[in-house]
């Protein structure tokens, strides 16, 4: 079997097979309403022809067929230094930045979360597991309470400071 460098897609197959790519989507997903024979002949079709499912494609296509507004939402982290977990908000500097980062973050499908960096027994590597784990890519660093050296794994966000 001599595979083409160029994505094989649904309607590649549907061209070859002589139906409409929504035949050819339902026969790979083996969905009941495609006759056994037709669905059968889409699926060696799509074989010959070295398709494979795109897992990015898929989760965009399921994304963009919703019918409610999802729930879940991108985070951007909020990361302080502070003596304690809310003392940011006693600056009214940092609260104004943090109503406008959050109201603008809204506009654009996030939310805004804090993280304390100063929390018990927290260090650099594990606030990075943290915000790793949960999929946190994008920080800001809001005027802080003193100087400190943060052992955050850089590397791996999109972070911005301002004051």
């Amino acid at each position: 079997m001599a595979r083409s460098p160029i994505r094989a897609t649904l309607r590649d197959i549907a061209q070859r097979a002589g139906c409409h790519y929504s035949t050819v989507s339902l026969a790979l997903r083996e969905h009941p309403r495609i006759p056994e024979e037709t669905r059968l002949r889409i699926q060696e079709i799509a074989h010959e022809l070295g398709y494979r499912p795109d897992a990015m494609l898929a989760a965009l296509c399921a994304y963009r067929e919703q019918k409610r507004t999802s729930e879940r939402r991108g985070v951007i982290g909020w990361l302080t230094n502070h003596s304690t977990e809310w003392g940011w908000r006693n600056s009214g500097c940092n609260r104004d930045y943090f109503e406008g980062a959050s109201t603008r973050a809204a506009e654009r499908g996030y939310s805004l979360e804090c993280f304390w960096l100063s929390a018990p027994k927290m260090t650099g590597a594990r606030m990075s597991h943290i915000l790793w784990t949960r999929n946190i890519q994008g920080l800001l660093l809001p005027p802080q309470e003193g100087l400190c050296s943060m052992e955050i794994a850089w590397h791996r966000f999109s972070a911005v400071t301002f004051g």
